[in-house]
């Protein structure tokens, strides 16, 4: 099904309908965190990626860099999909924190992917 829907992406002839489609992959839900941390994971989206944004506790962390070489390719999936996000976690108070990443597509179409919760320890 994936494999169909990144074929469509180069038959799509204005902006998609549905919006990104993505995962946020680490730091791995409940894990125990400090320092500069990796925030990582991929996204897609029909009409393209605009950006990803990174959010802790539901404020603006900071604008991921995206179109990475993917390191888990599934079948038809694009080569450049990866958004990463360094994270200083000593700006923020020990205990537990929410991690969230959201993707905005070139049509306009946001999509807020899985929330990581993770204890900062510094």
């Amino acid at each position: 099904m994936r494999a169909t829907i990144y074929e469509l992406q180069g038959e799509q002839t204005g902006p998609g309908p549905l919006p990104p489609l993505g995962f946020l992959i680490v730091p791995e839900d409940g894990t125990t965190v400090s320092g500069t941390v990796e925030v990582a994971g991929w996204a897609w989206g029909l009409s393209g990626i605009l950006g990803v944004e990174i959010f802790v506790d539901g404020i603006r962390a900071g604008a991921a860099t995206y179109g990475l070489p993917t390191g888990y390719l599934l079948p038809g999936q694009p080569s450049d999909t990866d958004y990463r996000y360094l994270l200083d976690t000593t700006r923020l108070p020990n205990g537990v924190h929410a991690i969230v990443a959201k993707a905005t597509d070139n049509a306009g179409h946001v999509a807020t992917f899985q929330t990581m919760r993770v204890t900062i320890a510094n």
